[in-house]
């Protein structure tokens, strides 16, 4: 491959990066602001208290897919989502 087309491969994956990195922030800015509605929904819906539960499991499954054997998030989810 010669110098140039070697620049001009570089300059577009660059590019591509570029873009790819602004996609991604958009997609988390919208995702962010579904999840605020969201919240606000319920809490007007239902009130705080569910909020509060659906924010209580959410964290939990995300701590229940570390793998350590000492995490108890997973029976702690189980539990909760049994009442």
């Amino acid at each position: 491959m010669n110098e140039a087309r070697r620049h001009a491969t570089a300059a577009a994956t660059d590019d591509d990066r570029r873009r790819s990195a602004a996609a991604d922030a958009a997609m988390r800015a919208d995702v962010r602001l579904l999840g605020d509605l969201l919240g606000q929904t319920l809490v007007r819906q239902h009130g705080a208290p569910l909020l509060e539960l659906v924010e209580r499991v959410r964290g939990l499954s995300k701590q229940a897919r570390d793998p350590h054997p000492g995490n108890r998030s997973r029976a702690e989810l189980d539990a909760l989502l049994a009442r």
